[in-house]
C-alpha cells in the first residue's frame, strides 16, 4: 500500500507520519562503522502483544534514544527488502515523550 503513495524525490516528498503511544520492545542497539545511528523495535504501548516494528535512527550520533516508558515517534514508513525478505522498517526522524 505504500506504493500507492508515490513517486517519491524531487518535487515529491516522502509520506511523514506520527505514531503515538510506542514502547520500546527491546533495548536499542547502536550500528554503523562508528556507531552513528540507532536501530530500535518498537510496539504499540496500548495493546499488548501486538507486532514489533524495527526503527532506525541514521545519522543519530550523540543523540540518546526514547528513555521515557511511552513516547511518540515522527517516521518515515519504508520496505526494507534484505536476504529477500520485505518487512516494514520505520525510519525514525525524532521523538518525544508521549503526553498524559
Amino acid at each position: 500500500q505504500l506504493g500507492r503513495l508515490e513517486p517519491f524525490g524531487q518535487g515529491n516528498s516522502s509520506v511523514q507520519l506520527v505514531v503515538r503511544r510506542l514502547r520500546q520492545a527491546r533495548p536499542a542497539q547502536r550500528m554503523g562503522k562508528d556507531q552513528q545511528h540507532w536501530k530500535l523495535w518498537v510496539t504499540d504501548a496500548s495493546a499488548p502483544g501486538s507486532p514489533v516494528v524495527e526503527v532506525v535512527w541514521w545519522g543519530a550520533g550523540t543523540s540518546s534514544t526514547p528513555g521515557t516508558p511511552v513516547f511518540d515517534l515522527a517516521v518515515v514508513p519504508e520496505i526494507n527488502a534484505y536476504n529477500g525478505q520485505r518487512r516494514l522498517q520505520l525510519k525514525m526522524l525524532d521523538w518525544r515523550p508521549t503526553e498524559p
